[in-house]
């Protein structure tokens, strides 16, 4: 194993995703998963893996380094946006029914993720278009606990 690498250490995520839309209705989506938290090359990398009703067993790696955040998506989708704080940014979304793209406008990033403690969290908030639409205000908070 490199220097800069660490073991993956094996975590519960709880996954709290809130969609507002421009007519001001709230949906709100939680998945509880296991995966597994790692450093490498100066950057935190989460892994989990979820099952996706109509698609299908779903990886996903969420990078984290600086102020930049990058979800990358595999298996029944697959995704790669980048969010950068205070940044707008471009991605694609790939599913049974086609190809999308993706425009995020980035408000906050915020990661708090210390070695001393058995908690992380990454909050993530955006605005979302797809296809030229916008499609609403997203946040995304990982809430992650080290498991012995």
């Amino acid at each position: 194993m490199a220097e800069n690498e660490s073991a993956k250490i094996p975590i519960r995520l709880k996954l709290v995703t809130e969609i507002r839309d421009g007519a001001g209705r709230k949906e709100l989506l939680t998945i509880e998963e296991e995966g597994t938290l790692y450093s490498k090359e100066d950057a935190t990398f989460l892994a989990y893996k979820e099952m996706m009703e109509n698609v299908g067993q779903i990886s996903n790696v969420i990078k984290v380094k600086g102020d930049e955040v990058l979800i990358m998506r595999s298996g029944g989708v697959s995704m790669r946006q980048t969010y950068k704080k205070g940044a707008t940014t471009f991605g694609s979304y790939q599913s049974p029914y086609g190809m999308m793209e993706m425009v995020a406008k980035t408000e906050n990033i915020d990661f708090t993720n210390r070695i001393d403690s058995r908690k992380a969290k990454l909050i993530l908030s955006y605005q979302l278009q797809m296809q030229g639409e916008w499609v609403g205000r997203h946040r995304l908070t990982f809430m992650i606990e080290k498991i012995e």
